[in-house]
């Protein structure tokens, strides 16, 4: 196999895996919502009480409490914030041009780019929980200083 033809097939891949992925994200969005959200409420429970899918972005939702200084009251409240997981699935599109472009048999092709898929799941929902703990802890933070005296 030459590297000009492994180049040509993937050039000619490129675009259609791109616009495949980018048209279809909300259902690449869905899966990575519901283990996010496992994986927030299991990390953080009194803090984030749900992400949830908002079109092609992900929702969070933080629950907080905030102490009434005229009343003394508890008061409980909810803060949402958007995060848009395609900036972490960039890879998913090129790692399928690239076993695409392969010309490994088919079987061997659909069992590589499954373990791939499987292993950029993980790191998809290694970096977006990355991303919502850094919102909360910095972005945030700075913006609600006050509610947290």
């Amino acid at each position: 196999m030459s590297i000009k033809g492994f180049m040509l097939r993937a050039l000619v891949w490129l675009p259609i895996c791109f616009a495949v992925w980018y048209y279809s994200s909300i259902l690449f969005v869905a899966p990575l919502a519901r283990a996010l959200d496992l994986l927030s409420r299991t990390l953080l429970p009194q803090l984030i009480s749900a992400v949830e899918t908002y079109g092609n972005e992900l929702q969070v939702v933080l629950t907080l409490q905030v102490q009434d200084t005229s009343t003394g009251l508890l008061r409980t409240g909810d803060m949402l914030f958007e995060i848009d997981p395609l900036i972490y699935g960039f890879s998913v599109p090129l790692y399928t041009v690239l076993v695409l472009a392969s010309r490994a048999p088919d079987g061997r092709r659909l069992g590589a780019w499954l373990i791939g898929m499987i292993i950029l799941f993980a790191v998809q929902i290694l970096c977006i929980q990355a991303d919502i703990l850094k919102v909360v802890a910095i972005d945030l933070a700075g913006q609600t200083r006050w509610v947290l005296r």
